[in-house]
């Protein structure tokens, strides 16, 4: 699993806007309105939110197997989205 794969979508990717919409989505998640797995396609990385594991997990379009997957609590996620 790599690391700076959330270091590289906050920096390549996160904008107010993207920001936001991930929260409202984390927030369904949290209020038991939405349940399952969503899967979010940006320019270069797909971001899965996991209802059930309380997990988010950051893939890189371009690096294939473990060296291009990141997986952090939902409550992690949130925290450096907003640093």
């Amino acid at each position: 699993m790599n690391k700076d794969l959330l270091g590289a979508f906050l920096s390549e990717e996160v904008t107010d806007r993207v920001r936001a919409f991930l929260i409202r989505k984390i927030s369904a998640c949290q209020s038991r309105t939405a349940i399952g797995q969503h899967k979010f396609a940006f320019n270069r990385f797909i971001i899965t939110i996991d209802c059930k594991s309380r997990r988010a997990f950051i893939e890189h379009d371009l690096t294939p197997g473990e060296a291009g997957v990141s997986a952090l609590s939902i409550n992690e996620f949130i925290a450096r989205l907003w640093s």
